[in-house]
């Protein structure tokens, strides 16, 4: 995939050795079937392709033995989800002078839905630095000037790779620049936060036999450190994030599926209810201060923002009280108009349901979207979830996210418009 950046641009990739990295060290390819130039068939059955798998990150290395100016860098995958064989949901593109600090180029997400069913079909992800430069600007450069390229994804079960290609010319051009530092961390506490150190997860939806209700009692060992009798000897939680994933339904507020009329409702009487969950963190708050003799103990709290899903009605509001009427289809503009409403109304309800409960010894802290990756097929997601974000800071909170590991985008959570956002650290699937 040759750019319009510089005429004399060649495959610098073709015929190239490369190594490959991995948890289980460094492979190589002795056929180097990623830059023969033979196009493998969408077909998991043709030698083309170089399949991985088992969970892992994979990092393909080139080493041009000198530096040279990159234009683009692409690369061709298979889908083939009646095989197990998947899209990787991000490919990364970083490059060095060194081969042991890396900056980063480009992250790259899927353009197609991950695990749909359907025929085989491929797909190219490409970095073109003459549409994706590196950095803001008119003046940001175009092209990266580096000795080695390494493009790394993660395999979910099966992966299958054929075709990469790395365009550029042999000399420094006025146009090169160099990557960003990438400095891999936790995120640290801080404004970002809220002043939230460690945010512990309590759900609160529909549970058989009734689990997702709080009582002070099973609370306090959450916020507060206790000995064997359950005596309260010293924080633990400072902050508490209330969510819910199950509607009584059974349908999902994660994946917009459950029934917003009347099940938004449910969740939020359940949470700010007389004697519902809030009100429980709030006396757990109340007593755990007590016992540690600590008259300005409060425990910091965020709550999630439902998904709304893809929309089949539309809904206004009058007197607070939101109301609904089918429809079969609904434009991309007219669904976003909705989200809108949506969120408004439910941001309304929380900070005003906050407001009348009156609890001394809690503190709002910030909001928390509820899904955990971007859609790959509505249209306006991004829009909406900046949306929402803005609601969330009008209102003085702070926006949180937790995307999982094969969430799409979650590189990209400070552009959507997140303060602090924490990739799932579990690897059990």
């Amino acid at each position: 995939m040759k750019t319009n950046i510089n005429a004399n641009m060649r495959n610098l990739a073709a015929g190239l050795p490369y190594r490959i990295e991995s948890l289980a060290g460094i492979e190589v390819d002795p056929d180097c079937r990623l830059t023969d130039g033979r196009k493998a068939n969408p077909a998991i059955g043709d030698p083309g392709w170089v399949r991985f798998s088992g969970g892992a990150t994979r990092g393909i290395v080139f080493d041009f033995a000198a530096e040279k100016s990159i234009g683009s860098v692409s690369a061709r995958f298979l889908q083939h989800t009646e095989h197990k064989v998947f899209f990787p949901c991000t490919v990364s593109v970083y490059a060095s002078n060194d081969g042991e600090k890396w900056g980063l180029v480009a992250h790259i997400p899927s353009k197609t839905p991950l695990w749909e069913p359907g025929p085989p079909k491929e797909e190219v992800y490409t970095w073109d630095g003459s549409k994706n430069r590196l950095g803001n600007g008119e003046d940001a450069p175009k092209m990266v000037f580096a000795r080695y390229i390494k493009l790394t994804f993660t395999a979910d079960l099966n992966i299958m790779l054929d075709g990469i290609e790395i365009w550029g010319v042999d000399e420094r051009t006025p146009q090169s620049g160099e990557g960003f530092q990438v400095n891999s961390a936790y995120l640290p506490p801080g404004p970002h936060t809220g002043g939230i150190e460690n945010l512990m997860l309590l759900y609160n939806g529909w549970y058989e036999e009734g689990k997702g209700k709080w009582t002070k009692e099973n609370i306090i060992p959450y916020i507060g450190y206790v000995d064997e009798s359950g005596e309260p000897q010293d924080r633990m939680f400072d902050g508490i994030l209330y969510l819910g994933l199950i509607a009584p339904s059974g349908l999902s507020y994660e994946t917009g599926t459950a029934k917003i009329v009347p099940e938004w409702s449910w969740y939020l009487d359940k949470t700010f209810g007389q004697d519902g969950d809030m009100a429980a963190l709030n006396e757990a708050a109340r007593e755990v201060g007590r016992k540690l003799n600590n008259r300005e103990f409060k425990v910091k709290t965020v709550l999630m923002i439902p998904n709304p899903g893809e929309l089949s009605a539309v809904y206004s509001v009058v007197e607070g009280e939101l109301t609904s009427q089918a429809a079969e289809h609904l434009n991309e503009e007219t669904e976003l108009a909705n989200k809108k409403l949506l969120v408004d109304w439910y941001m309304d309800q929380a900070m005003s349901r906050w407001k009348e409960g009156h609890y001394e010894h809690l503190e709002l802290t910030g909001m928390y979207w509820l899904s955990e990756g971007i859609s790959y097929t509505i249209g306006h997601e991004e829009e909406f979830i900046r949306y929402m974000g803005g609601v969330v800071h009008e209102r003085g909170l702070k926006f949180f996210w937790i995307p999982f590991f094969y969430g799409n985008r979650a590189f990209d959570w400070k552009r959507l418009g997140f303060d602090a956002a924490v990739l799932q650290p579990n690897h059990f699937f």
